[in-house]
């Protein structure tokens, strides 16, 4: 997501189960994450959700319908994308952050096809 926001060079992006926003993705998880959760702009700077208007291509972002961390995310970034003008649309596949996978995959497939 943070490429598709960064750079013209893509005709389309998808994003599987991806984390629009790593403030409230971490939380439990501090001891894991790579990088100082203490620095809130270092978490900003992380998180897609919060330049929501910079897609510069027409972006999927799927989710597991069992996901509700990230559907509610997703759900709220490609809304704010869409305010902007943006194509940018999120979408709920069957399944877990697993089960989701092959779905997502076939439906990235079909829209990279169409781009």
């Amino acid at each position: 997501l943070l490429a598709a926001q960064t750079s013209r060079t893509f005709r389309a992006a998808t994003s599987l189960s991806g984390s629009p926003d790593q403030k409230g993705f971490i939380v439990g998880r501090e001891d894991i994450v790579p990088f100082a959760v203490t620095n809130a702009r270092e978490i900003t700077m992380r998180s897609p959700g919060a330049f929501a208007t910079s897609f510069k291509c027409p972006t999927r972002l799927f989710f597991g319908s069992e996901e509700p961390y990230f559907s509610a995310e997703s759900l709220k970034t490609a809304e704010r994308a869409r305010k902007a003008g943006l194509d940018v649309q999120a979408h709920t596949v069957p399944g877990d952050h697993f089960s989701a996978v092959p779905e997502a995959l076939q439906q990235s497939i079909a829209f990279f096809r169409s781009n």
